[in-house]
């Protein structure tokens, strides 16, 4: 006789657990090996010239690079010169002593270590293990974690900076919080944005530990690199007056996308023409989703709620308002994302926050897929169409997050009713 087989639900959940982590590793495997580069090219090759004209003694910032790019045989297509910060540009240089697909290879490797780090901080103590792996698997999945490999860009590496602030600022470490979003300014200056935390919740330490981090750390990096440390300052006008960004690959940024949009309804010389205008309307969304965020932060530190998805909030707020923002800055919104799915499963989410949160995941999921989709198959229309998606992913999820900040539940019984829900 066959004994009658049967799971327990301890064994169910290693299965679940399981399942996901090689679901997740394969899909990283996937992203990191399908979107792999012919040659090594944008946005790598940007990072390694940088880093090596650096190392040479040279000015990244005013040089042309492109004769240097040519010689070491990357890619850096009509990019001439470094835009990011030179602290982020001296810390890369220990890569230039790798020949550049070693190199390339060595930072998707670090990026990888970097997003499981990232995922494992969000989720540690925050959900039932086999709920946290398929929460993980879910993030690898998110389009912008494949574009942001594709591009071989930074933003996994300020996801993780973020996600170790979160735990510093839960154990009321702000010395610490403040060192950490130092580090991640001095990497790419726009996370600067997430002090408007510290000053809604009055963390005047951290404050004071941020601006320290700052001024010490690029001293720190004008004494390695010397004086090519500050035309970095001059150079900021090539990565903060707002761009469309090319037709497949929109900015979700909302200074870049009313830009685009004017191009799309008035032809592209009504964006010259109408400037002043465009910088007025793109200045007032702005300052109306920052003053919505300020506000649900407010209100909540008022009710003395827990501020981990103001911090979010924040966070997806800072994606909108950057005036160029790509859609792989898009990953950093598994900050929020994880958080809103680990409020579902403690009952504290409204099913508003989680529809709009769902709809803005696959949005970004079939938007960037079924646009490339269309335009391999000839209709570039259709393709430009479809990839506005991403703005709007990005608008339903700065939607989900205030939500999910501002809800209040009714009474006690709709918290237990939704509790025996989720479990």
């Amino acid at each position: 006789m066959v004994p009658h087989l049967t799971l327990d639900d301890a064994r169910i959940r290693r299965v679940i657990v399981l399942a996901a982590i090689v679901v997740g590793a394969y899909e990283l495997y996937l992203i990191a090996w399908r979107f792999r580069m012919n040659t090594v090219s944008l946005d790598f090759s940007l990072f390694y010239t940088s880093s090596l004209a650096m190392r040479e003694h040279g000015g990244p910032y005013w040089v042309d690079l492109r004769p240097l790019a040519s010689r070491v045989g990357v890619n850096l297509g009509p990019v001439m010169y470094a835009t990011y910060p030179p602290t982020f540009i001296w810390l890369m240089e220990p890569l230039t002593l790798l020949p550049p697909w070693a190199a390339y290879w060595t930072w998707t490797a670090i990026s990888s270590v970097l997003l499981i780090a990232s995922l494992f901080l969000l989720l540690a103590d925050e959900a039932p293990a086999h709920f946290a792996a398929i929460f993980a698997a879910l993030a690898i999945y998110y389009r912008p974690t494949a574009i942001e490999f594709h591009f071989a860009q930074t933003q996994i590496l300020l996801l993780f900076l973020l996600a170790l602030m979160i735990r510093a600022l839960r154990a009321r470490r702000d010395a610490a919080a403040g060192l950490i979003l130092s580090f991640a300014v001095l990497l790419k200056a726009f996370p600067l944005f997430m002090a408007i935390f510290f000053v809604c919740d009055r963390r005047w330490r951290a404050m004071a530990f941020l601006g320290v981090g700052i001024v010490a750390g690029f001293a720190i990096t004008a004494i390695g690199t010397g004086p090519r440390a500050f035309e970095f300052f001059s150079a900021l006008k090539l990565t903060t007056v707002p761009v469309a960004g090319p037709a497949m690959l929109p900015i979700i940024g909302v200074a870049g996308t009313v830009e685009r949009m004017t191009g799309y309804l008035a032809g592209a010389a009504a964006i010259s023409r109408f400037s002043v205008l465009l910088h007025l309307v793109t200045a007032l969304i702005d300052l109306a989703l920052v003053t919505l965020a300020v506000r649900a932060t407010l209100t909540a530190r008022a009710r003395s709620d827990e501020l981990d998805h103001s911090f979010g909030l924040l966070v997806a707020t800072m994606v909108l308002v950057v005036p160029n923002a790509w859609p792989h800055y898009m990953v950093l919104f598994l900050i929020p994302f994880l958080q809103l799915a680990t409020a579902w499963l403690g009952g504290r989410a409204p099913w508003s926050a989680i529809l709009f949160g769902v709809a803005a995941y696959l949005i970004a999921q079939f938007s960037y897929s079924w646009g490339w989709h269309m335009f391999f198959h000839g209709r570039p229309i259709l393709a430009q169409v479809l990839m506005e998606g991403m703005f709007i992913s990005a608008v339903l999820s700065f939607i989900s997050f205030y939500q999910l900040v501002t809800w209040q539940p009714a009474d006690a019984a709709e918290t237990e009713h939704r509790l025996s829900l989720a479990h």
